[in-house]
């Protein structure tokens, strides 16, 4: 699944990736609280002039007192810009691991946070993501951070930071060495950014972790991340998936992988890599020597992109972990796949992911061999056998059951609950009014909707809708996608039309 990977913690993520291991937060609505002439915080219980509650009368008149939750700060900050203190701020201030989601901080009330943080001792995880900080909120806390000794772990996806945000961040980690963990997933990156990662990863030491993923990066901000890690061997874990790499920017992460010596951890997922991406991943396969989990799905790999993966499996002896589900490779590319990792007596696979994926029989024989016979610890996930036999007994699927589960009957059943014609949807999803939807807008507008669909519900979708490849889903693709909807909508009625005339003429004799 291409949501497998969020889930999992990056602190233990990347400490079993050191270890070479085989394996692989939201709150309530923010209450507000109006700043009050009591010393007394009605909420918290906590007087604000002193949180700690030690016996001021020993301090010494005129003299700051240090304010190590910078609870008394943050209060004062917020008279001063004349904002409402946000209550679940002030609850959470002491806690290690600081998590805000989705309060709708907005740029003042960042500023308003990161005025404690100066002095706050306790916080080493900052988790600010989906608050629309922008980039003037994302200046501010970059401000503070610069010389901060106890944030490790910096949270700042789904914020709409842009440029200048990124740029903020990324200069703000030239002077921090404490923050190893960075996720900017989902800011509106374009390809231009490419240079401010590329500064910051050459002057930066101890950055292990970077989620850049939901955002627009293409070739340059491609070949400016080649760049810097073929230079930087610090960086352990890079999530670059549902970005705009296609097969350009694919060879330049490629001849990355191909140099670098330090990258533990690489998702690549959705990002239309296609053959030619696929052929130089597979090259770059055979030259690494440290990679250690990689994750293509969704990239329009076919049989024969299939085929050059498993060419880089032949001779790779350290990936653990290969995902390269739902890519159009069919039977024969999922065999190629295997037969190179069973070829290779050195290979390190212990997690095949062929998510939604056919296989043949003659695959299922192998693994089981591997198995058996050859005492492999492997793990292979796949959407079923092609054929049945009596050592086999994966139920058939039900048609019905999967025309309902299938992402196109989602999204059109959301269209008819919403009263929405499909010309209505479309310009719903398109959002800067282009007449075309790229991958971004198309997630985005089905997370704002609200429908039931997992990430790889969405990228079957947008594979299917793309039909010409270019990256980009047009009204009329879409049209073809309803059309082919409502054949199979209606095959489905007249194949439950017949079993049932059947049953009643079975019935009558």
């Amino acid at each position: 699944m291409l949501e497998d990977d969020d889930d999992e913690d990056d602190a233990d993520l990347f400490s079993r990736l050191s270890e070479g291991s085989q394996e692989r937060l939201p709150e309530s609505d923010d209450e507000r609280l109006p700043c009050s002439g009591s010393d007394i915080d009605p909420d918290i219980g906590i007087d604000i002039d002193n949180p700690d509650g030690y016996d001021t009368d020993l301090d010494i008149d005129g003299e700051e007192q240090f304010d190590p939750t910078g609870l008394k700060t943050y209060i004062k900050e917020c008279n001063r810009l004349g904002t409402l203190p946000a209550s679940f701020f002030q609850r959470h201030i002491q806690d290690r691991s600081f998590i805000m989601r989705n309060h709708g901080l907005g740029p003042l009330g960042a500023k308003a946070i990161s005025k404690p943080l100066e002095s706050n001792t306790h916080i080493e995880r900052l988790d600010l993501e989906g608050n629309s900080i922008e980039a003037d909120g994302a200046i501010h806390i970059s401000r503070v951070l610069r010389e901060n000794l106890y944030v490790n772990h910096l949270v700042l996806s789904e914020n709409k930071l842009g440029t200048r945000g990124a740029q903020a961040v990324c200069e703000m980690l030239h002077d921090n060495h404490t923050i190893s963990n960075l996720d900017l997933s989902g800011n509106d990156l374009k390809d231009t950014d490419g240079e401010h990662f590329y500064n910051l990863l050459t002057n930066n030491s101890t950055l292990n972790t970077l989620h850049l993923k939901h955002n627009k990066f293409e070739v340059d901000a491609a070949r400016w991340l080649k760049e810097a890690l073929t230079q930087n061997e610090n960086l352990k874990i890079l999530d670059l998936s549902w970005n705009h790499l296609r097969m350009r920017g694919a060879q330049y992460i490629a001849d990355m992988v191909m140099e670098n010596y330090g990258l533990k951890y690489l998702n690549l997922s959705m990002n239309g890599m296609g053959e030619e991406g696929a052929r130089a991943i597979g090259h770059a396969l055979s030259h690494n020597q440290c990679l250690q989990e990689l994750n293509i799905s969704a990239n329009r790999i076919t049989m024969e992109g299939a085929l050059q993966i498993s060419r880089g499996l032949l001779v790779n002896e350290v990936l653990e972990t290969l995902r390269i589900g739902t890519n159009p490779i069919g039977t024969e590319g999922s065999y190629h796949v295997i037969a190179a990792v069973d070829k290779n007596s050195n290979s390190c696979i212990q997690v095949l992911d062929l998510t939604n994926i056919i296989v043949s029989q003659d695959f299922e024989d192998l693994v089981d061999k591997m198995h058996d016979e050859d005492k492999r610890s492997l793990k292979v996930v796949h959407g079923g056998v092609l054929f049945r036999t009596k050592n086999l007994t994966l139920p058939e699927q039900d048609p019905e059951i999967a025309f309902l589960r299938d992402p196109m009957t989602k999204l059109k059943r959301y269209a008819e609950s919403k009263h929405l014609r499909l010309i209505d949807l479309f310009n719903q999803l398109d959002r800067d009014n282009s007449w075309t939807v790229d991958y971004q807008e198309f997630y985005q507008g089905i997370r704002s909707t609200g429908i039931d669909m997992s990430d790889e519900d969405i990228a079957k979708l947008v594979n299917r809708l793309d039909a010409d490849g270019n990256g980009d889903i047009d009204y009329r693709e879409l049209l073809d996608e309803d059309h082919a909807h409502r054949v199979m909508k209606r095959e489905l009625l007249e194949n439950k039309e017949a079993e049932s005339k059947k049953e009643a003429e079975h019935v009558g004799e």
